[in-house]
């Protein structure tokens, strides 16, 4: 693309999530840069507090969602719908990033964007693979691992155990009573809470037992706590395939478990006790450690102005 390029963004900021934080960081990436001028559109309902990363900067300072104004749309999730409302034939150059396994999935409202002429960005191997087996893409798709930006944390490690159970309350209420029967310290957090005391309770503990939903795109939360804990288990939600690897593996960064309450527990059982082994752990944790460095916001942005250089070109062959 030529200098100067404007490009538009929206959200529809109902409450925070992963997904809206990395919408702001590909949002970030392009303030960072002198070619691009993003601008972002809001839904009147859009929620403005700290939870929502573009406060209080953009507040009162987003603009009408008008696409026929800009250079290139930049669209995530059900975006789309915004998209389509407004009705113009333009021929704009679409950038849809994708974040979750289930846009494959019929049923799910996301999968009949699939079918919209746009140039594809996918957070992980697994999601590309998930959606072009639908047979359904329109446009050239590109992976670029999901980027976390994570300060370094010091505090005492006094509780043995943290479980970030937000998204599966149930489970992890089953797991604390679990290990509170072993006599165990657990900090478990089922309900949202400010990013940075997420990492403040992240860095407090010995083992992070981190709860994705069944299935995910990425699961950054997984290298946050790679970070901050000493050690990590995380079960399989198809989308941290790519970069959590058990600690029977030579590259293992974390205990890698199936969904299952029992194979959690003992898993983090296991990760307890091998804090009495200094080699193994050390070896796990550099490997982790190695893990973080290549899923850095700088490697995210980089591989993003790669793709947005090619844009108009890319557009051009769809």
């Amino acid at each position: 693309m030529t200098l100067s390029q404007s490009i538009l963004f929206y959200r529809d900021f109902i409450r925070a999530s992963g997904g809206h934080q990395k919408v702001y960081d590909y949002f970030q990436h392009l303030v960072a840069h002198r070619r691009y001028r993003p601008s972002i559109s809001f839904s009147d309902e859009s929620l403005w507090n700290s939870t929502n990363p573009w406060f209080p900067e953009y507040q009162g300072k987003a603009i009408t969602f008008r696409p026929s104004d800009f250079d290139c749309l930049i669209l995530a999730g059900m975006d789309w719908n915004i998209y389509r409302s407004v009705g113009i034939d333009i021929d704009l150059p679409v950038v849809n990033l994708i974040q979750g396994v289930r846009h494959a999935e019929p049923e799910q409202p996301m999968h009949e964007f699939l079918a919209e002429k746009a140039i594809r960005i996918c957070v992980s191997p697994e999601v590309k693979e998930a959606i072009l087996s639908t047979g359904k893409v329109n446009g050239p798709v590109f992976v670029i691992p999901n980027g976390v930006g994570v300060p370094k944390i010091e505090r005492p490690k006094s509780v043995d155990f943290f479980i970030a159970g937000l998204k599966r309350p149930h489970m992890a209420g089953r797991i604390q009573t679990a290990l509170h029967q072993q006599g165990h310290s657990v900090d478990c957090l089922r309900e949202r809470i400010p990013r940075a005391k997420f990492l403040e309770r992240l860095a407090s503990t010995k083992i992070a037992i981190m709860l994705p939903a069944e299935t995910e795109g990425f699961y950054l939360p997984a290298i946050e706590a790679m970070h901050l804990a000493d050690l990590v288990v995380v079960p399989d939600c198809i989308g941290n395939r790519s970069f959590c690897f058990d600690h029977q593996e030579a590259n293992g960064n974390c205990f890698f478990t199936s969904q299952q309450d029992d194979s959690i527990i003992l898993a983090s059982q296991a990760a307890l006790d091998m804090l009495e082994d200094g080699n193994e752990m050390s070896r796990i944790q550099n490997n982790a450690a190695l893990t973080v460095e290549q899923h850095s916001l700088a490697r995210e942005r980089e591989a993003f102005y790669e793709v947005m250089d090619q844009v108009e070109t890319l557009w051009k062959s769809i």
